[in-house]
C-alpha cells in the first residue's frame, strides 16, 4: 500500500491510489472540511531534488490555477509536502476518458458523427484558447487528457455521446515541470506521446500554443478516421516519431476535400503553415462539415465571434518528404535507399546523436486517472462506465447472438474465467499462476492477484461481488479482496480444484477437486465445515440451487448426488449420465438441473420430481463447460469443437450455433443482466464476448 494513503495534505485526507505515471501519482482525496472528493496529484519526490523543478512547479502551478473554464480541470490548491514532493489539489472527475471512449467506438466499427467531432473539437479550441492566452501550453494534448463529462449522470461507451456533453481538458503545464529534469539529465531531450507529438517536439526545438493545435489536428484525425494517423498499434514509438517529422498521413478516407484540407492544415509540419489559434481550426472545420453556415457566403464571422475562412482559398502546401528532409539536415540520398526499419533505425541514430530522443517510460504526463483513465487503477473512476450495451439474451432473440469483441491471449489465460455478478469484471487465470481483472466495456486489464504458482481451474465471485474464490493445479485455495486486489487467506487443498460455487447469501463455499471423492464445504474464513463423500470416484463439477438447500456434485462415472446444504445428508442419486460430468448447473429459475459430459451428451432433471426430461447430443468431443441465462429460456454450452450453441430446453434443440475458431472452448459464463455472456479458450485462447447488438 502507497505511504500516502491515510495522510493528510491541505485539510485532504488521501483515500486510495487511482494510478501512476512517469512522474507521478494519483489519488483519490476527501477535502475533510468540505466534505467532497477531490483528486491529488503528487510528484515523487526524487524528481524534486532539483530546486529549478520546485521553482517550475510553483510558477506553472500558480498559473493552471489561475484558470477558471468549463472546459479545463480545475486546480484548487498547490503545495510541496514534507518530504518536499510537490502536489496539486484538483478537481475529482468521475467518468470516462474521450480515449476510453473512442476504443470502444473504434473497435464496434464505428466513427463519430460530424456533429459531434465538431461540437468536442469546440470544446477543446475553447480551452486551449482560453489557456493560449494566458501564456499556457499544454504540451500532451490526446484523447487520454480529455474527460467526457454528463451532468446528467453516467456515459456509456457503446452509445452516442449526449449532446450536451463537455470535453474537460485535464494535465496543464504538467509536462513543462517534468522537462526541467529531463533537461538536466539529456541536453534537448523530449518527453511526451509519440502518437500526438508535434514534428517540433520530436527535433527539440521550441514548443509554443502551435504544438497542441498539431496535436489537436491529430485528435481530429482520429476521431474521423477511427484510429490515429500514426497508428501505435502496428508502429513503434521510433518509427511514428520518424513519421511525424518527415512523412505525411494517410489521406483520410470517406470525407470532403475540404474536411481533409482542415485536418492537414492542422497538422501541417510547419508551425507557421497551421492555423494560429484553436478556434480558427474549428471554425474552418464548421466551414468544411456545413455546420452553422449558408452553402454560400462562407467567409464572414459566426454569431460567437469566430472568423471563418473560405474553402475556395489556395490549396495548401504542405512539405513533401524532400524538403523536410534538407530542412532537418537528413541525408536525403540515404532516405532514398533505405526503408522499413532501417529508416527508423536511422531516425533512432539521429535523434540519439542529438540527445533528443526520451524514454517512453517517462511519458510527459502522468496517469490522469481522477479524470482521463490512468493505467491500470483509474477503474474505480470509470468503473460506471464499464457496461456492455446489448439486448438482454432470451428465448425470443437468441438466434440473433453474435460475437460482439474479444480480449486477452494465450499468456493471460488458461482453463478458468468468471464474469463478475454486475458483469463489468471479468476474472482470467493465467497459465503464469496470475490472476488477471478485466474491466469488460473497454476490454482492459485493470488489475491482478498473484498467489497461485501455475495455472487454475476454479473460480468465484462472491454474491456481492467483493470476494473471488481461486483453486490452482498448484492444490492452493485462495480467497481474494477485489477492492484492494490482497489475500485474505490461503490454505493447502486435499485437491486440485475444479469446480467452486458460492451460496447464494454468500456465507459458505463448495468445491470439488480433480483427484478426490469429496465435496468440501467451507466458511467464508476457509475453515471446513464439513465433507460429502457418497461418490467413491473421482468428482468434477458442483453447484448449489438457486435457494441454497442443495448441492450438486457430478462425478467421472456420469452420477450426480444431490445432498441438503445444511446437513450434508444425500437427498438422491441421479445415475442417468454417462462420462466424466464437465458442468452441473441449476437453471436460475431452480426448476431443473443440467449436466454436460465429456462424450458429448446434455442431460436435464426436473427438481420437482428429479426425473431425467430431457437428453440430447450437443457438442463433438465432449461439453466443457455450460451456462444458464438469467431467466432460464436458454441454455449455452462449449465444448471440443470450438463452437458456441445455444439451446432451446424446452425442446432440446439449438437455437443458434456460432463456429468459432479451432480448439477447445473451456469455460462460458452469463452476465446477471442477459446483455452477454463470454467465453474462454480456442486455438487463440481469448475471451470472447457474445450478445445481441
Amino acid at each position: 500500500m502507497s505511504d500516502w494513503i491515510g495522510r493528510t495534505v491541505s485539510k485532504v485526507e488521501i483515500m486510495e491510489l487511482l494510478g501512476k505515471g512517469g512522474m507521478a501519482e494519483v489519488y483519490r482525496g476527501q477535502h475533510t472540511t468540505l466534505k467532497r472528493p477531490v483528486a491529488v496529484k503528487i510528484i515523487y519526490s526524487h524528481l524534486a531534488e532539483d530546486t529549478e523543478l520546485l521553482t517550475r512547479f510553483s510558477d506553472e502551478a500558480q498559473a493552471v490555477a489561475a484558470m477558471r473554464h468549463p472546459n479545463i480541470v480545475q486546480v484548487f490548491d498547490y503545495d510541496v509536502a514534507d518530504d518536499n514532493s510537490p502536489y496539486m489539489i484538483m478537481e475529482f472527475l468521475e467518468g470516462i476518458s474521450l480515449s476510453d471512449y473512442l476504443k470502444v467506438q473504434h473497435r464496434a466499427g464505428n466513427t463519430l458523427p460530424l456533429e459531434t467531432v465538431v461540437h468536442l473539437m469546440q470544446g477543446l479550441a475553447d480551452a486551449l484558447d482560453y489557456a493560449h492566452t494566458r501564456g499556457i501550453v499544454h504540451r500532451d494534448m490526446k484523447p487520454a487528457n480529455v474527460m467526457l463529462r454528463h451532468e446528467l449522470g453516467a456515459i456509456d461507451p457503446h452509445a452516442p455521446l449526449p449532446e450536451d456533453v463537455q470535453p474537460v481538458l485535464t494535465d496543464f503545464g504538467v509536462a513543462r515541470i517534468a522537462n526541467v529534469t529531463a533537461v538536466r539529465t539529456a541536453t534537448g531531450a523530449i518527453i511526451g506521446t509519440p502518437t500526438y507529438m508535434s514534428p517540433e517536439q520530436v527535433q527539440g526545438e521550441s514548443v509554443d500554443s502551435r504544438s497542441d493545435i498539431y496535436a489537436l489536428g491529430v485528435m481530429l484525425y482520429e476521431m474521423l478516421a477511427g484510429q490515429a494517423p500514426f497508428d501505435p498499434d502496428t508502429d513503434t514509438p521510433a518509427a511514428i516519431l520518424f513519421k511525424h517529422v518527415l512523412e505525411d498521413p494517410p489521406p483520410l478516407k470517406g470525407v470532403s476535400p475540404a474536411l481533409r484540407e482542415v485536418v492537414e492544415r492542422a497538422m501541417a509540419k510547419d508551425p507557421n503553415s497551421r492555423f494560429q489559434k484553436a478556434g480558427d481550426l474549428v471554425a474552418a472545420l464548421k466551414v468544411a462539415v456545413g455546420v452553422a453556415v449558408a452553402a454560400a457566403g462562407l467567409e464572414g464571422e459566426f454569431e460567437d465571434g469566430a472568423t471563418v475562412m473560405s474553402t475556395t482559398t489556395q490549396p495548401l502546401k504542405v512539405p513533401k518528404a524532400r524538403d523536410r528532409a534538407r530542412r532537418f539536415g537528413l541525408p536525403i540520398g540515404l532516405l532514398a535507399v533505405i526503408g522499413g526499419s532501417a529508416v527508423v533505425l536511422l531516425l533512432v541514430i539521429v535523434l540519439a546523436m542529438s540527445g533528443l530522443f526520451g524514454s517512453e517510460d517517462e511519458p510527459t504526463s502522468e496517469p490522469t486517472a481522477m479524470v482521463a483513465g490512468a493505467e491500470p487503477a483509474e477503474a474505480t473512476a470509470v468503473a460506471e462506465e464499464a457496461e456492455p450495451e446489448s439486448t438482454g439474451i432470451s428465448a425470443d432473440n437468441a438466434r440473433d447472438v453474435e460475437q460482439l469483441g474479444q480480449f486477452g491471449g494465450a499468456e493471460q489465460v488458461s482453463y478458468a474465467m468468471r464474469l463478475s455478478p454486475d458483469g463489468r469484471q471479468l476474472a482470467v487465470f493465467g497459465f503464469d499462476g496470475v490472476i488477471r481483472l478485466f474491466d469488460v466495456a473497454l476490454h482492459r486489464e485493470v488489475g491482478s492477484l498473484e498467489g497461485h504458482n501455475g495455472p487454475g481451474r476454479a473460480m468465484a465471485y462472491s454474491p456481492d461481488g467483493k470476494l473471488l474464490a481461486s483453486g490452482g493445479d498448484d492444490f492452493r485455495f485462495f480467497m481474494w479482496d477485489l477492492e484492494s486486489e490482497r489475500e485474505l487467506y490461503s490454505f493447502v487443498a486435499d485437491t486440485n480444484p475444479s469446480d467452486i460455487a458460492f451460496t447464494p447469501d454468500g456465507s459458505k463455499m463448495v468445491f470439488v477437486g480433480g483427484n478426490s471423492s469429496r465435496v468440501f464445504v467451507i466458511d467464508l474464513e476457509g475453515n471446513e465445515i464439513g465433507r460429502i463423500s457418497e461418490h467413491g470416484v473421482v468428482l468434477s463439477s458442483v453447484d448449489v440451487s438457486p435457494d441454497g438447500t442443495l448441492i450438486a456434485s457430478g462425478n467421472s462415472r456420469g452420477n450426480i448426488v444431490i445432498s441438503d446444504l445444511e446437513s450434508l445428508a444425500t437427498v438422491t442419486t441421479l445415475n442417468d449420465g454417462v462420462g466424466i460430468l464437465t458442468a452441473t448447473k441449476f437453471s436460475p429459475d431452480g426448476a431443473w438441473l443440467a449436466a454436460g459430459s465429456g462424450v458429448g451428451d446434455i442431460w436435464m432433471w426436473n427438481t420437482a420430481t428429479w426425473v431425467l426430461e430431457r437428453t440430447w447430443f450437443a457438442q463433438d468431443g465432449g461439453v466443457q463447460y455450460l451456462a444458464w441465462s438469467p431467466d432460464s429460456s436458454v441454455l449455452v454450452s462449449v465444448g471440443s469443437d470450438a463452437r458456441v450453441v445455444l439451446w432451446d430446453p424446452s425442446h432440446a434443440r439449438a437455437f443458434n450455433e456460432i463456429q468459432t475458431s479451432d480448439g477447445i472452448i473451456w469455460k462460458v459464463d452469463f452476465a446477471s443482466d442477459a446483455s452477454y455472456f463470454a467465453t474462454l479458450g480456442g486455438d487463440e485462447a481469448v475471451v470472447r464476448l457474445f450478445g445481441v447488438r
